[in-house]
C-alpha cells in the first residue's frame, strides 16, 4: 500500500472509531482513545511510511504535490517526533536534488538561477503544504546552505549572476521583474557561507560596469557631436532644408542612461518635425538595422519671441498708431514641450487646456508641468497667462500670451521649477519608503536578538533595550516597533504571557 493510500485509512479509521467513541464515552476518554490510534497507526510505522519506496513522500516532492504533502503534512503533524521524521525526508530530498544541480552545473552561472528556481518551489510548499512552520523553515534553510557549500565558487558566480543581470537581462525585463529576481538574489546571498568572498567579487563586477557604463555615455556624446557635424555638413553640400533653423541632436544609448522614456508619441510642431525627419532619414540611411526615436521631454529650444506690449485704449490725445506699446523681441530658452505650446500662438489667440493637450497630444504631466512654467515666470514675467489665476489646471481653463512680459536681458530662460519640485518630492519618497522598509528588517532582528538573550521581558523594558541597541543608525519610534512586535509574535518569533499580555515570551 501507497503512503497515500496509508494515510488516507488511517484518516478514515481514526474519524470513525472517534465518532463511535463519542457515542458510548465521555470527551477525555475519547481524546485519549483518539491518541492511542495516532500513536499505533502513524507513529510508530513513521519512517516506514515516509521512507517508503514508490508513491510516498518522495514521489509528492519530486512531483510537488501540493495537496498530498499538506495532507501528509497534518497528519504526521498529530504525533510527538512527526514533525522531525517528515522534514528529514524533505531535507533528504532538497539536498539530493541541490548535489545534482551542482553536479550538473558544475561553476557554471547557470547554477544559481536553478538554485533560485529551486528556492522559489521549496518556498510555495512551505507556505501552501507547512503553513510557514518555524521549523520547517529552519530544516530548509539549512539545506540552502549545504547546497550552496557543495562549490566554492558560490559566492563568484552569484556575483557574476548579478552582473550579467545587470548588464544584459536589465534590457529585457520590467522594472518589477528585476525588483523580484534581486530580491531572490539577496535570499540566496544570506545562505552564503563566505559572504565576504561576494562582497569582494561583486565590487569588482561593479566597478568595472560603471566604468562600462561611462565608457558608453561619454562615446554616445561623443558620437552625437561627430553626427551633427556630419549632418550639418550634409545639409550645406545638398538641397536638403532645415528652414534656417539650427538642430543640435543627441543619440542616446537605450538602457545605459538612467532616464525615463517615453512611449506615448507627441505632435510637434511643423518646421522642427520636417527638420527631425530630415536628420532621421539621414540616420537610417548610415545605420540601417537601427531604430530611433524621438524623446520631446527630454529635449530643448531656443525661440525668437516677439511681444508687442499691452493694448490700450486709444484716446484723443494719442494717436490710434501709437495705442500698443514698442514691440519687444527676446530669445526664450525652453524645454521641447514648452516650445510645441508656445508654437501653437502663432495661430491661436487663446487656447483651453484641452484645446493644448489635443494639439500637443504629450502626457498630461509633462504637459501641465510646462504649463504651469510658463505661467510663474519666477526669474521674469510670466510668459502666458491663465485664466483663472488659480494653482491647479482644468480642461476648461484658458492660456494665452502674456503680452506685457519683460526681462531686464534679451536672452530668457523659463525655468522647470515645478519638475524639479516634483522629481525631488519623489526621489525623497522612494527614499524615505526604502528606508523604511530596510528599518523594519533591522528591527525585526533587534527585537529577535534582545528576545533570545533575556527570554522573558516586559515591553517598557523591550523598547528601551532596542532602542539603546539602535540608536547608534536611528531611533525607532514606540509605534514602530509596536508594529514589528506584533509581526513577530504573529510569525510565532515570540508570545505574549498569557496571564500578562504586557509581558513577552521567547519561542526558541
Amino acid at each position: 500500500m501507497s503512503s497515500l493510500a496509508y494515510f488516507d485509512k488511517v484518516e478514515e479509521h481514526i474519524e470513525k472509531e472517534s465518532e463511535r467513541a463519542k457515542q458510548c464515552l465521555n470527551e477525555s476518554t475519547v481524546i485519549s482513545i483518539v491518541r492511542v490510534l495516532e500513536t499505533e497507526l502513524i507513529g510508530e510505522c513513521m519512517n516506514d511510511i515516509l521512507e517508503k519506496e514508490g508513491p510516498g513522500i518522495e514521489l509528492m516532492l519530486q512531483n510537488w504535490m501540493m495537496e498530498d504533502l499538506a495532507h501528509a503534512f497534518r497528519l504526521v503533524n498529530r504525533v510527538q517526533g512527526g514533525q522531525k521524521s517528515f522534514f528529514k525526508c524533505v531535507s533528504k530530498h532538497l539536498r539530493d536534488i541541490g548535489s545534482l544541480i551542482v553536479r550538473e552545473e558544475g561553476d557554471g552561472v547557470g547554477l544559481i538561477p536553478r538554485l533560485i528556481e529551486l528556492k522559489s518551489r521549496v518556498d510555495r510548499i512551505l507556505r501552501h503544504c507547512f503553513d510557514g512552520d518555524y521549523l520547517a523553515e529552519q530544516v530548509i534553510a539549512k539545506d540552502i546552505e549545504h547546497i550552496l557549500s557543495l562549490t566554492e565558487k558560490s559566492p563568484e558566480l552569484l556575483s557574476a549572476f548579478v552582473d550579467d543581470t545587470l548588464r544584459r537581462g536589465i534590457l529585457r525585463m520590467t522594472d518589477q521583474e528585476i525588483d523580484s529576481l534581486l530580491k531572490k538574489v539577496a535570499e540566496i546571498f544570506g545562505f552564503l557561507p563566505d559572504k565576504d568572498l561576494f562582497v569582494s567579487s561583486y565590487t569588482q563586477h561593479l566597478a568595472k560596469r560603471l566604468l562600462s557604463l561611462l565608457e558608453t555615455l561619454f562615446k554616445d556624446l561623443y558620437h552625437s557631436d561627430a553626427l551633427t557635424q556630419e549632418f550639418n555638413e550634409a545639409v550645406s553640400s545638398s538641397r536638403m532644408s532645415l528652414n534656417k533653423l539650427h538642430l543640435n541632436v543627441r543619440v542616446l544609448t537605450a538602457g545605459f542612461w538612467p532616464l525615463s522614456w517615453a512611449t506615448q508619441p507627441s505632435n510637434i510642431p511643423t518646421v522642427p518635425g520636417k527638420a527631425f525627419e530630415t536628420f532621421r532619414r539621414f540616420y537610417l540611411a548610415k545605420y540601417k538595422v537601427r531604430q530611433l526615436t524621438l524623446q520631446p521631454q527630454l529635449g530643448s529650444a531656443d525661440m525668437n519671441a516677439v511681444f508687442y506690449g499691452p493694448w490700450e485704449e486709444p484716446s484723443p490725445s494719442r494717436d490710434a498708431n501709437s495705442s500698443a506699446s514698442k514691440p519687444r523681441t527676446y530669445t526664450i530658452q525652453v524645454s521641447t514641450p514648452q516650445m510645441c505650446v508656445l508654437m501653437l500662438f502663432n495661430n491661436h489667440d487663446k487656447l483651453t487646456f484641452a484645446d493644448i493637450a489635443s494639439e500637443t497630444n504629450f502626457p498630461e504631466k509633462d504637459l501641465t508641468q510646462a504649463l504651469h512654467s510658463l505661467c510663474s515666470g519666477k526669474s521674469c514675467g510670466p510668459v502666458l497667462t491663465k485664466t483663472p489665476a488659480t494653482e491647479q489646471i482644468e480642461d476648461c481653463h484658458v492660456f494665452a500670451v502674456n503680452d506685457a512680459f519683460t526681462a531686464t536681458g534679451k536672452e530668457v530662460k523659463v525655468q522647470s521649477a515645478c519638475g524639479r519640485k516634483e522629481s525631488a518630492s519623489t526621489s525623497c519618497t522612494d527614499t524615505k519608503a526604502r528606508i523604511d522598509e530596510e528599518r523594519k528588517y533591522n528591527i525585526d532582528a533587534a527585537i529577535v536578538k534582545v528576545m533570545k538573550s533575556r527570554r522573558m521581558l516586559s515591553h517598557e523594558n523591550l523598547v528601551i533595550e532596542v532602542t539603546e541597541l539602535l540608536r547608534a543608525r536611528f531611533t525607532p519610534s514606540p509605534g514602530a516597533l509596536k508594529k514589528r512586535v506584533d509581526a513577530l509574535i504573529e510569525r510565532e518569533y515570540m508570545e505574549r504571557e498569557t496571564k500578562d499580555p504586557h509581558l513577552y515570551v521567547y519561542i526558541p
